[in-house]
């Protein structure tokens, strides 16, 4: 009730009436009271003086002087408002009015205490529940003020429960419950808080709100992540005053959570101003948030020093005697959170300035700050880490002992530290990257020759499980590297290879004429004495004399044959050992195991020799094979086979004799060049594949070999071959070995990184961040849909009960008989109506829990959610609508309302659907609100599992990059350098002619 509405009810009392009669005072006063209404106050206060000129004792008139005095209020009013008021309250005992506004003018000159004594002397003055609750406002707005939560929140409920729907109350009490809650700790989606949220949406939906409280409502809808109403409600509180620093602070903080920094930095220097020339703990804690917010829109554009400047000027508004002593911890946070930030910065300087501040006398961070001071030696240091080990294990703490460790030398204790400190946060990216840097050091200590850098390769295949299986491969590849240069022969079946290969070295070690259904692979390498030792694919090896071997290899059986994984033919020429030869089957032998096998000592050779025969050179198969190989980085030197085999061709000789081969050499005939051309030209597909072609008679190369036949050797074409080979091979045998061992191990390095790669693959991390967003969708589209749609069909099936219920008390009522008597039902009725809105509800919910239950998505594991859906909300909501119908409302109605009622089932639906627990109001308070809160609680608890899984992945990379991706990038990186510095094959070998080979 308005102030003027009571003084003037109170002047129209009879006795003040009376009273007045003659009362010479009675015209100011009343001019007084006109003027008071219509806020010319200085004319107010001259008429109500002349009042009081006419009768100094006058109550009312003192009174209403000093009213006037507090609605001008300007400066010295206040003190003549309390002069007036206390003589108006000697003049007159009891005068509640008076009290009431005395606390007002105590209230304007800074008495808050004596203050809220007024407010106080007047509410035993007062039996109206509106004016009490009216006082009540005051007194709680004013312990607001003050900072005494407790008590405003226990006068503003007091005020609420008189008046639940002023919107000033509301707002305040829900102001009152925040600063509550935040005293005590509690969590963003706490019941105090929701409690609050309640107030103030209920606030909220006055015409004109008190833009405090839209403050308040958006700053709280905030933290709870509901950041489109939080906008909503901002917006709104500025509309309503463009200047309130606490809406311009708090949708600065969410234009900083939508990324835009630029509208953020807007809103903080529009704060900033408007608390300019405010005084007092609030104005002090608003500058402090201004300032954080300054200082975090720097830090998000890198302005780093700039932002620590910010946190600075952020404490020391909150330093001693600014606020309260319950705000001091929040100096703590501001100033750790500029520590961290300097220690990540690396700008030691500002972390060691900050960590001296007082509050950070127990904080962890600042004892990891104060270990980078410059004069500190390392045992000191140590000592001050220990000391902030015991108060915390933080990131920054294992940062700086990471950063101790190092100074020391100690790279792998160094490394201990920053795992800990990744474990400790895994979403913190500040150790794996220091990681990242440490293993970038290591990189430099690895081997720069290749030889060592194949060793460290192998062990660390070796030592690491996920690259176990591959460590074979590694130490295959440190074999290869120590034995001699391994060339494999290669050709379709019986292109001559054996004896190709018995003409190369002089003598008939590959054994020759064997069958494709018993061909093995044979490896020809260096032995003191000559013998063969035969290896079987279950690993069982056999060796054998060197009379034997031509007789085993002649004598295998098919079946024998396929038993057989390789033969090494050893034998004392000082050729092989410079190199190695592997005689393969042809790879259209008949036998597919041969065929494996081959293409498997591919991968192993250092250079390919594949031999093409004359009559049928250049087939597709062969293209296939020979791009193959290519394709795996080997040289590949082709020798065109049996060409005595064009011995028709030559001057009619066709004999087979030396004659011929002789002529064929000296003057290469039309068919052997178009041969060659064909192998040359780009219609074949052979181009680029081959080093060069080399024409060659293996038979005719043997047969001199074997008769010491120089002129036939010749003829053979054998010097044009041992060149090509010498200049294409033995002569650069290390760089083709370096090339191919820097080649397999290049690959096998790919291999195991695109191993990691796939172990390291964001995809599960991609789904759990689109579940946080789908999480925060769904929680949104649950809030602004789904519970006003729910709302709306709770509503419809109630309405459907209470005509059912109005439907069976027509049958049962028995109605007045005589114009003054009334409705009568018996108490069998009164229950009879009790269980069927009992049943009615039963219903309802079930059908409301079930569509909530669907909306909500429950995950087979989330049992407990359920659980508490059903027991604190629906169960809640259950025990509150039995207790309401069976605590009097079916009698209250049955007694009051119903024999008044015209006997129409829509009037008694009416008045049932009134009396009932489904009634809007407390619809939205029992069952909708606790909804909205479980949603809300349900999708942080969701959030935390999903950033727990998130937090998991983390920790699983983590120790990924570490054991592997780290190590191996390391020893990629090498390598690489290897490559690009080392001379290739192409670049370090003699010039060859293109044209065909001709005899020296």
């Amino acid at each position: 009730m308005d102030l003027f509405d009571r003084f003037n009810r109170i002047a129209n009392q009879v006795g003040d009436l009376i009273g007045e009669l003659a009362d010479e005072a009675k015209p100011h006063i009343e001019l007084g009271m006109g003027l008071l209404e219509r806020g010319d106050y200085d004319a107010a206060i001259g008429e109500l003086s002349r009042a009081i000129e006419k009768r100094r004792d006058h109550a009312r008139a003192l009174y209403l002087l000093g009213l006037a005095h507090v609605r001008r209020n300007k400066p010295g009013d206040a003190a003549l408002a309390k002069r007036w008021l206390e003589q108006a309250l000697s003049a007159k005992d009891g005068y509640a009015d008076a009290h009431l506004v005395m606390g007002d003018a105590l209230r304007q000159g800074g008495e808050a205490q004596a203050a809220a004594d007024a407010y106080r002397a007047a509410l035993p003055l007062i039996d109206d529940a509106a004016e009490r609750a009216e006082v009540e406002r005051r007194l709680g707005s004013l312990y607001l003020e003050l900072g005494q939560i407790e008590k405003a929140v226990r006068e503003l409920r007091k005020a609420a429960s008189a008046v639940p729907d002023d919107p000033s109350v509301q707002g305040l009490l829900g102001q009152a419950l925040v600063k509550q809650a935040q005293r005590r700790g509690e969590a963003a989606l706490g019941p105090t808080f929701e409690a609050a949220r309640l107030c103030l949406s209920r606030a909220a939906k006055a015409d004109h709100p008190d833009p405090l409280a839209l403050a308040a409502l958006g700053d709280l809808l905030l933290q709870a992540d509901q950041v489109l109403d939080a906008e909503k409600a901002l917006v709104r509180a500025l509309r309503e005053r463009p200047t309130l620093s606490p809406a311009l602070i708090s949708l600065g903080y969410l234009r900083l959570l939508q990324g835009d920094v630029a509208s953020a930095y807007e809103q903080a220097l529009r704060a900033h101003a408007s608390l300019r020339e405010q005084t007092g703990g609030d104005a002090s804690v608003g500058r402090m948030q201004v300032q954080l917010l300054l200082a975090r829109c720097h830090r998000k554009t890198g302005a780093h020093e700039r932002a620590l400047a910010a946190y600075e000027l952020s404490a020391a508004e909150l330093g001693p005697g600014a606020v309260d002593a319950q705000v001091q911890p929040s100096v703590a946070q501001i100033l750790d959170e500029a520590i961290r930030l300097a220690l990540a910065s690396e700008l030691y300087e500002s972390a060691l300035r900050v960590a001296q501040h007082p509050a950070l006398a127990g904080s962890a961070n600042a004892l990891a700050a104060r270990s980078f001071a410059p004069n500190l030696s390392h045992a000191e240091a140590e000592a001050i880490l220990a000391s902030a080990r015991a108060l915390g294990e933080t990131v920054d703490v294992y940062l700086a002992l990471a950063g101790l460790e190092l100074r020391r030398g100690q790279r792998a204790a160094a490394a201990t530290q920053l795992r800990r400190g990744a474990a400790l946060d895994p979403l913190d990216p500040r150790p794996r990257k220091r990681l990242s840097e440490l293993y970038q050091r290591e990189r430099e200590a690895l081997p720069r020759d290749l030889y060592g850098l194949l060793h460290r390769t192998h062990q660390t295949f070796a030592q690491t499980p996920e690259l176990s299986h591959d460590s074979p491969e590694a130490a295959r590849i440190v074999e290869l590297y120590d034995r001699p240069l391994l060339v494999t022969v290669m050709g379709e079946f019986n292109s001559g290879k054996s004896t190709f290969v018995n003409a190369l070295l002089g003598h008939e070690v590959a054994p020759m004429g064997i069958t494709p259904t018993t061909a093995t692979i044979n490896l020809l390498k260096y032995g003191r004495e000559p013998g063969g030792r035969v290896l079987y694919r279950d690993g069982q090896s056999k060796t054998i004399p060197w009379s034997r071997v031509p007789a085993l290899l002649r004598g295998l059986d098919p079946e024998e044959a396929r038993k057989v994984e390789l033969v090494e033919v050893l034998y004392p020429l000082d050729v092989l050992s410079r190199v190695n030869i592997i005689d393969t089957p042809g790879l259209n032998s008949i036998l597919p195991e041969h065929e494996a096998t081959a293409r498997a000592f591919i991968a192993q050779a250092d250079a390919v020799i594949w031999l093409f025969t004359v009559d049928q050179a250049g087939k597709q198969s062969e293209r296939d094979a020979l791009q193959s190989i290519r394709e795996q980085g080997k040289k590949i030197l082709g020798v065109l086979n049996k060409i005595d085999r064009l011995e028709q061709l030559t001057e009619g000789k066709g004999d087979g004799s030396a004659a011929g081969v002789i002529d064929l050499m000296a003057a290469p005939p039309p068919a052997l060049k178009a041969i060659l051309a064909h192998l040359a030209s780009p219609d074949s597909g052979l181009a680029g594949l081959l080093e060069t072609v080399v024409p060659f008679s293996g038979r005719e190369a043997l047969l001199g070999r074997q008769a010491r036949d120089d002129v036939r050797m010749t003829r053979a074409n054998l010097p044009a071959l041992e060149q090509a080979l010498e200049e294409r091979f033995f002569q650069r045998a290390q760089i083709i070995k370096q090339e191919a061992a820097r080649g397999r191990l290049h690959s096998l390095l790919s291999k195991a990184r695109a191993y990691t790669d796939r172990l390291l693959s964001r995809d599960a991390r991609v789904q759990l961040e689109q579940s946080l967003r789908l999480l925060s969708a769904d929680s949104l589209l649950f809030q602004r849909d789904t519970l006003p749609a729910e709302r709306k069909l709770l509503i419809a099936d109630a309405d459907t009960a209470h005509r059912t219920a109005a439907r069976e008390t027509l049958d049962f009522v028995r109605p007045r008989r005589w114009p003054f008597t009334e409705h009568q039902a018996s108490p069998a009725d009164r229950d009879f109506l009790l269980h069927l809105l009992d049943d009615k509800l039963s219903s309802l919910l079930k059908s409301s829990r079930d569509r909530i239950v669907e909306a909500l998505r429950f995950a087979p594991t989330e049992t407990d959610a359920v659980r508490l859906l059903d027991e604190q909300v629906y169960g809640r909501y259950r025990a509150f609508s039995r207790g309401f119908l069976r605590g009097g409302r079916v009698d209250e109605f049955f007694v009051r309302t119903l024999p008044k009622l015209d006997l129409t089932e829509a009037a008694i639906g009416r008045a049932l659907e009134k009396d009932s627990p489904t009634a809007v109001e407390l619809l939205e308070e029992e069952l909708l609100s606790p909804l909205r809160s479980f949603n809300e609680t349900l999708l942080a608890e969701r959030t935390a599992r999903v950033r727990q899984l998130i937090a998991t992945d983390e920790l699983r990379s983590l120790d990924v990059e570490e054991r592997l991706t780290f190590p191996l990038a390391a020893l990629s990186d090498v390598l690489q350098e290897m490559i690009t510095a080392a001379p290739s094959v192409a670049t370090a070998q003699a010039p060859h002619p293109d044209e065909l080979p001709t005899p020296p």
